[in-house]
């Protein structure tokens, strides 16, 4: 006789069941062990080298201690909605091509040059997955937690902006512009990760400002002021181009939403809530830029905003020699398309393999983690990892296209947004390999997925013991 089976069963996937959730809402979302579980991983952008080097190894072994803490919470939980929400959040297409290229990597190390180095990257792929699998479950449905979600991540943006303004105006003066645009970092390993985190988060802040109340729009206007300064005086082009994408991404939603709602009267408020920030910004910073590059040396990295956006193109010096690093990528991949180098070993290669370039330009990444994957783990590595973000942002529209909540609309367009957000600062750097960029993805993947999971829930047969 064959085990029982349970039954989930959906009417279709354009008219989904009511929903269900991993627990139920409580009047005090803020204490919750979601949000305990997210203000760990946000935690993880505070730890400091210690001495190691690079913040991201002192970081990588907590974000596991974390990973194990939240393991634990689920298996001993005793919620009665967490094995539905196991059984409805695993069988998402997301996780399956996630699953997928988890164990494609895996199989890499098996031609992998260098085996420590890439069980030591698999690491930590696994410690982001079980994280995102974790938290998904947690966040299943509770679309009720996005609220204190989107304060919590803005009172870290606040912060953030605050330090990175503060560094800034302490040291003007003293050092060449230079110089104190490359000390900036807050535990990051570097400014362009700093700025990439930043931009990352922005769109929870945007989040905010749609909400109604001028006392709430304008705090957050403030915060938004701080925000473009900071990545301004950053001088990271990638971020700077993140911002430019990122606002008139919230533009044009805000102009559709009030246009659907009928609200054009105050259509102009809310946009000089968006555009005088902005502005602001630009005019401030060009300022404290003008006055910080008499002790500077370096015109190309102090440069201001529009300059720095001018000398972005898909040449080797545009690019900083991105171009090159792309290109050499894309030869590797042509000739080892089924394999590549075997995880983590792209540095490897790119030492030992100047053939594959007449322009060779050694880097340890490659500055793209598309291009990444695919060198590492051949052509379907890299079908299965940008086909994830695809995904996500299918997951945001059909979202956003439920019309009927307007909740359920906004969170798609910030969700999506924040995938975008990743997206650029992937096709420009390396986040896959930093921990305080990682913790966004897992924010921003968890809940998205977990959402999706919950208003389309798929049909399927599961084992009695699921």
């Amino acid at each position: 006789m064959g085990k029982k089976k349970h039954v989930i069963k959906s009417k279709n996937s354009e008219t989904p069941t009511r929903p269900t959730t991993a627990s139920a809402p409580n009047s005090y979302p803020f204490i919750s062990m979601p949000i305990l579980f997210i203000v760990l991983l946000l935690i993880t952008e505070w730890i400091p080298d210690s001495g190691a080097g690079d913040p991201m190894f002192p970081q990588w072994y907590y974000l596991g201690f974390v990973s194990l803490l939240s393991t634990l919470y689920l298996l001993i939980s005793k919620s009665p909605n967490i094995k539905e929400a196991i059984s409805r959040f695993t069988i998402t297409t997301f996780n399956g091509f996630y699953l997928l290229f988890i164990i494609l990597a895996a199989l890499s190390i098996a031609w992998a040059w260098n085996k420590p180095e890439a069980l030591s990257t698999l690491t930590y792929f696994l410690v982001t997955a079980v994280c995102f699998f974790n938290l998904g479950v947690m966040l299943y449905g509770r679309k009720d937690l996005f609220l204190p979600l989107a304060y919590l991540i803005s009172f870290v943006l606040f912060l953030q902006t605050i330090l990175t303004c503060s560094n800034f105006f302490q040291q003007m003066g003293t050092e060449r512009l230079d110089k104190i645009i490359m000390s900036i970092n807050l535990n990051t390993g570097n400014k362009n990760i700093l700025a990439a985190g930043i931009m990352i988060k922005l769109p929870f802040l945007f989040y905010l400002m749609l909400k109604d109340g001028n006392f709430r729009k304008t705090i957050c206007a403030l915060l938004f002021t701080l925000t473009a300064f900071s990545v301004i005086v950053l001088s990271s082009r990638e971020s700077l181009l993140n911002l430019i994408v990122q606002s008139l991404l919230f533009l044009v939603f805000t102009v559709y939403v009030f246009r659907k709602e009928q609200k054009l009267k105050q259509l102009p408020v809310q946009l000089a809530f968006i555009l005088l920030p902005l502005g602001i910004a630009y005019f401030t910073s060009a300022a404290a830029i003008s006055e910080a590059k008499k002790f500077s040396t370096n015109n190309e990295l102090t440069s201001d905003l529009l300059t720095r956006l001018s000398s972005i193109e898909l040449s080797r010096e545009g690019s900083s020699f991105r171009v090159d690093q792309w290109q050499n990528a894309l030869q590797f991949m042509a000739n080892r398309p089924l394999t590549g180098a075997g995880l983590g070993n792209w540095r490897i290669y790119a030492l030992l393999n100047e053939k594959y370039s007449t322009n060779f330009i050694s880097s340890k990444h490659v500055h793209n983690d598309f291009l990444q994957m695919g060198s590492e783990t051949g052509i379907p590595g890299f079908l299965l990892y940008i086909s994830m973000f695809l995904i996500l942002i299918w997951y945001s529209f059909r979202i956003c296209l439920r019309q009927e909540d307007k909740q359920l609309r906004d969170l798609g367009f910030v969700l999506g947004s924040a995938v975008v957000a990743y997206a650029i600062d992937a096709t420009f750097s390396f986040p896959h390999e930093r921990p305080v960029v990682q913790i966004l993805f897992i924010i921003i993947s968890a809940f998205l997925v977990g959402l999706y999971a919950n208003r389309f829930p798929l049909q399927k047969t599961v084992p009695a013991f699921l």
